[in-house]
């Protein structure tokens, strides 16, 4: 098995593909993968690896990925990076992250069930808290107060 990445070499491979990716369009998913790169570049080169499943969802990019790779037949279970098409660098990046350095290709079968499970939490957090702004904006249009939500 292959060492594991430092958190400083993740971020590297975090602030490469953004380099990369700024350059194309700034619209929907696109502007909010690069606002998780942002923050795991800053997360992983002030604080290293998430200590915790909700640091871990925090920084997770699978909400910004899941629909594409469905919609692409990405088999995102496979163990196979090569099979990650064109999400591969983001999904190999957000292994590195939530697996605190393995790589993709290197992890074992545990590490990749693990990983799943964690892509099930972080999209699930990310559910329920957009359904908590829903909720709150529902209320104060009901109360005629203005409510503002800063987001990623």
């Amino acid at each position: 098995m292959a060492a594991k990445l430092a958190p400083k070499e993740t971020a590297a491979l975090a602030r490469d593909l953004l380099a990369r990716q700024i350059g194309r369009g700034f619209s929907g998913i696109v502007a909010m993968r690069l606002g998780r790169l942002v923050a795991i570049i800053s997360a992983l080169e002030w604080q290293g690896y998430a200590a915790d499943a909700f640091a871990r969802a925090n920084l997770s990019l699978w909400p910004y990925l899941f629909q594409e790779a469905i919609y692409d037949s990405i088999d995102w279970h496979t163990s196979d990076p090569a099979k990650l098409h064109h999400l591969r660098e983001y999904l190999e990046l957000d292994f590195l992250v939530q697996t605190e350095g393995q790589r993709w290709a290197d992890a074992s079968d545990a590490t990749h069930a693990a990983y799943h499970a964690g892509c099930t939490n972080a999209l699930n957090w990310r559910t329920r808290e957009k359904a908590w702004v829903d909720e709150q904006r529902a209320l104060a249009g009901k109360l005629g107060a203005a409510f503002f939500v800063e987001k990623d």
